[in-house]
């Protein structure tokens, strides 16, 4: 079963296993996003290019603040894909346990802070502008395909979708804490429990002399082993002292 016609796919699967497989593919669906936010106001120009034909001079200015604050707010949100992608790198490394979760965890969290500041800083400026200089109808219009579950909510827009937004800003990165901590806790609870078995093994209750066939590097290894402890401050100097001892001396 060592033939190469058995084991050709090994080399994906340890792709996969040390995170690669969902790190890289994930970083370049966040340059994805960012470039769609560069995209973004030239459709928009597309879209509403229709408006200026019948319009009063009122919502052109509109559209032309609109479509200025809509610039900024994409120009942001790129910048927020392109460093999250870098973040998404390092979510975890190949000696870790999971990998999945930190990476789409990551991307829950980076999709939340989008959409908030989508909602809350060009959904708040379109309202504002629409107010003022085209009686708020560019204002419930953005803001519906924005958040559609709102329906028509006039000039109450201007506080309502500023919290909105930074509701989903705060609760987008709480699903995605929860996701990490999930992890660290799998992670802690795996390693507490090699600790404690290794603990077990080396107590003086259960510490014996080692035979003449142990050799100098499993001795080598236990004393590394017994160092690793200690410096954890899982044993005391006196105990690490002690089973020292009894391994060299046994």
């Amino acid at each position: 079963m060592d033939t190469m016609f058995f084991k050709f796919i090994k080399p994906v699967l340890e792709y996969i296993d040390k995170g690669f497989f969902f790190r890289k593919p994930l970083s370049w669906l966040y340059y994805a996003f960012a470039i769609i936010n560069l995209v973004i106001p030239l459709y928009f120009i597309f879209a509403y290019k229709s408006e200026l034909e019948y319009a009063s001079g009122g919502v052109i200015f509109s559209i032309v603040l609109i479509w200025l604050i809509l610039c900024f707010t994409c120009w942001c949100g790129f910048q927020l894909w392109w460093n999250r992608a870098n973040d998404v790198k390092q979510a975890s490394t190949a000696d870790d346990n999971f990998h999945a979760i930190p990476a789409l965890s990551n991307f829950i969290q980076t999709l939340g802070e989008w959409y908030g500041l989508l909602v809350g800083m060009f959904g708040t400026g379109s309202i504002l502008v629409a107010l003022i200089f085209a009686n708020g109808y560019l204002g419930r219009d953005f803001s519906r395909v924005l958040i559609p579950f709102l329906g028509n909510y006039g000039s109450f827009g201007i506080l309502i979708v500023p919290l909105i937004g930074f509701l989903i800003v705060v609760v987008f990165r709480a699903i995605a804490e929860g996701m990490r901590a999930l992890t660290s806790i799998a992670n802690n609870t795996k390693n507490n429990t090699f600790t404690t078995k290794t603990l077990v093994s080396m107590s003086p209750e259960n510490a014996t002399a080692p035979k003449d066939s142990v050799g100098e590097h499993e001795k080598f290894e236990k004393l590394k082993q017994l160092k690793s402890l200690l410096d954890s401050g899982i044993l005391t100097p006196q105990e690490y002292e002690r089973q020292k001892s009894n391994l060299l001396n046994g």
